[in-house]
Parts: structure tokens; sequence; C-alpha cells
């Protein structure tokens, strides 16, 4: 799963925070803003909802099944299906069908939520799909999936079709709240109060004013010296990864078309 260069779906609960109120203009978002791109970097970047839109270009087969277009014709050939080859005269997957249904698209996952599914500029019921294994879009309302559509159109013509969706795993409320313990501490340091984030102070000159940190030990613990922010950190990430693990095979079906361009009411062309 590519994963977004930003967290998406972030606030924080500042319910142990009483004194945010009283802190300078600005200084309380600024705090969360530093606190979300912290701890999204400590729990291995897997939390945040980002808005997508997708859309949908299916390779249909021809008339006959085994005559697949675009892929290697109606003649027996190799496909590489679970690290073997098997010989087949349609490849499997969704890149090729056979006949005019199609009921399920495989997106993009994992799917936090559907906001819209848009068919010709219309908005569908929401009752006309459901999500299966937070990966499969399926149509219930007896009808299919377009198997194609104008790319080069905006949504709202005829022709055009697209899922706009939220893909990613949801910040939870311990997570939102650990997110405001430790803006609170920000905060209260940027503001010249007290405040419990540990300097790392090793020595310090006081005619010279020179003070050393060190700050190596704070980035390779993973932790941020706050217990309640920390125990969080290490519940949800207690192997300190990185990042979330991805993989990849040539035998999975292709991703939809995503749009990467600034975005309008439902995603644009």
């Amino acid at each position: 799963m590519a994963e977004s260069p930003t967290p998406c779906g972030w606030s924080a609960d500042a319910a142990c925070c009483p004194g945010k109120d009283q802190l300078p203009a600005g200084v309380w978002e600024a705090s969360v803003a530093t606190a979300t791109e912290v701890l999204w970097s400590l729990t291995g970047r897997q939390f945040g909802a980002c808005r997508r839109t997708v859309r949908p270009c299916h390779v249909p087969c021809a008339t006959s099944c085994g005559s697949c277009a675009g892929n290697h014709g109606p003649q027996w050939a190799p496909a590489l299906i679970g690290g073997e080859f098997y010989n087949l005269t349609c490849q499997r997957g969704d890149d090729c069908q056979c006949g005019s249904e199609l009921s399920t698209i495989t997106l993009p996952g994992p799917v936090h939520k559907v906001t819209a599914v848009v068919v010709d500029g219309v908005e569908l019921d929401p009752l006309a799909y459901v999500v299966y294994s937070r990966r499969q879009l399926v149509r219930v309302d007896g009808k299919s999936w377009p198997t194609c559509q104008h790319l080069d159109r905006d949504l709202a013509e005829p022709g055009t079709w697209a899922v706009i969706y939220e893909r990613g795993k949801p910040l939870s409320q311990a997570g939102r709240r650990a997110v405001g313990l430790l803006a609170c501490e920000l905060a209260r340091l940027c503001a010249g109060d007290k405040c419990r984030l540990p300097s790392r102070v090793t020595s310090v000159v006081r005619d010279g004013v020179t003070w050393s940190f060190d700050a190596e030990g704070f980035y390779t613990g993973g932790l941020t010296g706050i217990p309640e922010v920390d125990m969080w950190i290490k519940a949800v990430n207690p192997h300190k990864v990185m990042r979330r693990a991805s993989s990849w095979s040539p035998d999975g079906p292709k991703a939809p078309r995503q749009r990467t361009g600034p975005p309008d009411a439902w995603g644009g062309r």
C-alpha cells in the first residue's frame, strides 16, 4: 500500500490540557500540527484515513471468452499465478473478465469509508453497493459497474464514473488523546511555561550560555518522554517499525486510476 506523504484525518483531544484556552494565538494549532507529525512518524505511519478519488478503467474481453483484446489473444499462453506458470486462454484477475458483467472492483485498500460513487454525473444511492474485505466494492442493486469510461471528461459528464472514499486506518480515541497530551506540552514549552518534555541536557556552561543536548537518545528510543503518550506508542508500534509493511505481486489486480491533482467537488478529471 502506498502511504500518504503526510498524515490524514488526525486530530487532538484536548481534554487533558486545561490551559489550552489561555495560550497565545496560534500556539495550540502549531503544537497540534507538530505533535501529529511526530506521533505519525513514531507509530510507523500506519494511521490516517486519506480521501481518494479513483476512476476504474476496465479492460474488457473481446466477443468470446479466450479472446482477450490487449492481452495475449485467443491462443493458449502462460500465466504466472501464485508463483507458478499455467497455460490459460484468458488471463485471470480484474484485467480481463470474460463477458459484460462487472459487479465487483478491487480498490487500493484498506477502505475505511466510501464517501460517494458517481456514475454518469449522478451519485448512486449508498444502498446500491457494499464493501467486502476492506477492498472489494460490490454492486448489489442488480446492475453492473461500467466497463469503460472517458477519462478526459469531468465526472459531471456522461460516460464517466468514480469512487470517492477514505483509504487507510483511522486514528483511535487513544491516539487523539496522545496527540492532545503531546501538543499540550509543546504548547507550554513554546509559551515559556514549565512542561514535561525531557530537555536531554547533558552539560551547561553558565557564563558562556552553552547548552549540550542528547537528542540521539530520543530518536533511538522512538519515544517522547511523556509516559501517557509513550504507553500508546508502545501499544500500537511495539516493534518500532518506521512505516507500514507493503507487498506487490505480478499476479495481483491492477489498481484503478487515482487522481493526484487538485480536487474539486467530485475529484474532477
